[in-house]
């Protein structure tokens, strides 16, 4: 995972293209993941970096050793309270600038898990150098709907859910929540079971995630029938299996057979 140092133009404010009197330009920024792609244009980020001793000290590194931090905020949360995420910084206001720790920071606030991307920006200031952290947050999820499910109950459901109402949602989960839920209809005798899932989002970067499941008919085992059975007695070994285990091989469409 690579962090960079970004650059842009003297006396150009970084957002809005205006001089600004009053504050210097940002001196960098360093991103995290290194591959989430950049949202300015000016800025270059590198892909990969070198082991840890053969990084070099950021350009503004020795410049500014000793300028002292007197601001940090934090730009682009939308659900999460910027307190949470400056919960998870080590740097204080007051502090000496040290590019390192603010590479350690980036990372602290991305394993929150609440974001796709974070950086920090550096800015010098007037007594000092300002830092803000620029995430670019999940969508939060609102809702969790189940259709279709007439056999199972949504909260026998819900349970085998990764995905909870309140987390930010995460594609991965929602592909594993799919996996889940076929599996607990298969385990119950609907091998036909099917599991699709959509999302919709809104304005306020919340999604609203359901799961349309076909259950299809079940299936349940009545009678097992062991042949060519000589040496055991046939009620012993049909008393060693689980019912669920005939199920599996059912499922599959497999043929058991018994010397």
């Amino acid at each position: 995972m690579g962090l960079a140092a970004f650059f842009l133009l003297a006396g150009i404010h970084p957002i809005r293209g205006e001089e600004t009197p009053h504050q210097k330009p940002a001196l960098g920024s360093l991103p995290l993941p290194a591959d989430a792609p950049s949202s300015d244009a000016s800025s270059t980020t590198v892909k990969s970096s070198p082991p840890a001793s053969d990084l070099k000290p950021l350009p503004e590194e020795s410049a500014l050793r000793n300028a002292k931090i007197v601001s940090i905020h934090v730009e682009g949360n939308r659900n999460v309270r910027e307190r949470a995420v400056l919960a998870k910084v080590k740097t204080r206001k007051g502090d000496p600038y040290n590019a390192e720790a603010l590479r350690k920071d980036v990372q602290a606030i991305y394993a929150m898990g609440n974001f796709d991307d974070v950086t920090v920006d550096v800015t010098e200031v007037s007594g000092g150098v300002a830092v803000t952290f620029r995430v670019s947050e999940k969508p939060e999820i609102k809702k969790i709907d189940l259709k279709g499910n007439k056999k199972l109950s949504s909260m026998k459901i819900r349970d085998a859910l990764t995905l909870k109402e309140g987390d930010p949602f995460d594609k991965m989960k929602q592909n594993l929540d799919i996996e889940k839920v076929t599996s607990l209809y298969k385990d119950e005798g609907f091998a036909a079971a099917q599991v699709e899932s959509f999302t919709t989002a809104d304005a306020a970067n919340h999604v609203s995630v359901t799961f349309f499941i076909t259950e299809g008919t079940q299936v349940l085992i009545d009678q097992v029938d062991l042949q060519g059975v000589a040496a055991f007695k046939t009620k012993k070994i049909q008393s060693s299996f689980e019912s669920i285990e005939y199920y599996e091989a059912v499922s599959r469409s497999e043929t058991i057979f018994e010397d």
